[in-house]
């Protein structure tokens, strides 16, 4: 009983401050936990076993052995070495690299790969995986679409949480179209070990300076983001890495454009049935709708984006369509959405003629939501 509430507090100990919840944690038979819940091409794997049958020597700090190898079929046979004595609970760290041969490491991925760990001991035999993920960061504006109020920029990256008990930074290029050269911004991390930054941004007529970014209007303005998780020359080999420069667009003040293509009231969320959604469940299929009709007569691209927000106002999910519609024809744009968290959010959805020229072609339209557990 002793050994086993040591195991439940180094265990305990040793995830705090991760995004890993577990509950009964302890079985007779031994347990794999990963630190993340996926990693980069680039990242750090952080192995967790736990297994009182290999506590063999309480007294010492014990080792055990565990075959890692990928779903590309790469792999060797690790070292954990126990985290202290009479724990029962052991660890090790896998760098992992796309070429060994470039960016030497201990193992190697690639695109769609998972890492496995298989252990075997008296308690038994256990294996567990977790994916690689090569293109996870994220970065996006608060709105669509400004006047003179301040921008807030979000930029989502696990792996820039590099100290678990302080708030990071990271740093971002913004421009405008009047301004091309731009400024550096930097993002604080909103709270500790967490992974998501955040950074203020004001427009001015003058000269950009600090964190002020001229424009006039009818301006793009333009934020990219470079994934650091990866090194430079990563991008030689484009069939292993995907370009890690990320961008996000929004629109200072309005074009002069006719809104020709005007989506009725709505959006609809329906489930994969088609059936209207009232109250969605957690995991459950959440479909966002609109109809998007030409009124004019000559063909006209466009690009259908829904953007959510919880509560607080931060961005969980952003994704599009983009299409061609001919004159007087009606079409039905939808996205997906597949909740991760019950709460209060705001679905926001926008027409424009394209992702990466933001000009309205219609009034945006915003629903609140309410995402329920199933159980409740």
């Amino acid at each position: 009983m002793i050994n086993r509430i040591i195991t439940l507090t180094v265990l305990a100990i040793w995830l705090s401050g991760s995004m890993i919840n577990f509950e009964n944690a302890y079985s007779a038979k031994p347990i794999i936990i990963f630190d993340k819940p996926s990693y980069s091409p680039f990242g750090t794997a952080k192995i967790l076993i736990v297994d009182p049958a290999s506590n063999t020597d309480k007294d010492q700090t014990n080792f055990i052995q565990a075959v890692v190898y990928t779903k590309s079929n790469v792999g060797n046979v690790f070292t954990f070495t126990e985290v202290s004595p009479d724990a029962g609970v052991f660890e090790t760290l896998i760098k992992l690299t796309p070429n060994q041969n470039e960016w030497p490491a201990d193992l190697v991925v690639q695109k769609d790969d998972t890492v496995f760990v298989d252990f075997s001991s008296e308690g038994g035999s256990t294996t567990s995986g977790v994916g690689i993920d090569f293109a996870s960061s994220t970065v996006v504006f608060d709105k669509v679409q400004y006047s003179n109020e301040q921008a807030k920029i979000f930029v989502l990256d696990i792996e820039e949480n590099k100290v678990s008990s302080a708030t990071d930074t990271v740093e971002i290029m913004v421009w405008s179209t009047t301004d091309v050269k731009g400024i550096k911004l930097a993002l604080k991390e909103i709270s500790t070990n967490i992974g998501i930054f955040a950074g203020t941004l004001s427009f001015t007529k003058d000269q950009s300076a600090g964190t002020a970014l001229k424009v006039t209007s009818a301006d793009v303005i333009t934020a990219k983001y470079t994934d650091k998780t990866l090194p430079p020359s990563a991008k030689k080999d484009e069939t292993k890495v995907e370009t890690k420069d990320l961008f996000a667009a929004a629109l200072i003040g309005q074009k002069n454009i006719e809104p020709d293509i005007r989506p009725p009231p709505g959006p609809e969320i329906v489930d994969q049935f088609g059936n209207i959604l009232t109250n969605i469940q957690l995991g459950q299929v959440a479909i966002i709708q609109d109809n998007v009709v030409n009124k004019q007569n000559t063909n006209q691209k466009f690009a259908y984006i829904v953007l959510i927000k919880d509560h607080d106002g931060i961005t969980v999910s952003l994704s599009w369509i983009t299409g061609e519609l001919q004159p007087s024809v009606t079409f039905k744009a939808s996205q997906s959405w597949v909740p991760e968290q019950a709460g209060e959010y705001t679905v926001e959805v926008f027409v424009w003629e394209s992702v990466e020229n933001p000009a309205p072609l219609a009034p945006s339209k915003s629903i609140a939501v309410t995402v329920t557990h199933p159980l409740e």
